[in-house]
């Protein structure tokens, strides 16, 4: 514990250092083959676990689709990673976390269910 304070004391903000601009988020979806979209671009088939880049200004697009299914969208909600909690020790970290992404996070989003059309 006493290394990672020192690390954000040197180095940035707690939430950059211990749990970085990026966020694993698991997909799941009640049908089964169902591919899931990341911005315009196909990247695997649920379940599976895609990587989100945190940021404030542009939020990623998920997409689960399957030929005879209405496509759907989940929606990204932003919270606070309470790992920049970590700054009360030093202020100047919510700069780096604030800057960085870090010190948001994306709420975990409910099993996706694709209706059929």
């Amino acid at each position: 514990m006493m290394a990672a304070m020192l690390m954000c004391m040197v180095m940035g903000g707690c939430a950059l250092i211990l749990t970085g601009t990026h966020q694993r988020m698991p997909i799941e979806s009640k049908t089964p083959e169902a591919v899931v979209w990341l911005n315009g671009k196909p990247v695997d088939t649920a379940p599976c676990i895609v990587k989100l880049k945190r940021s404030y200004d542009v939020k990623p697009r998920l997409e689960i689709r399957k030929d005879g299914y209405i496509t759907q969208k989940p929606e990204l909600k932003v919270r606070f990673n309470e790992v920049a909690s970590l700054n009360f020790l030093f202020p100047w970290n919510w700069l780096i976390d604030g800057f960085s992404g870090a010190a948001m996070r994306y709420k975990q989003i409910d099993t996706v269910v694709l209706k059929p059309r």
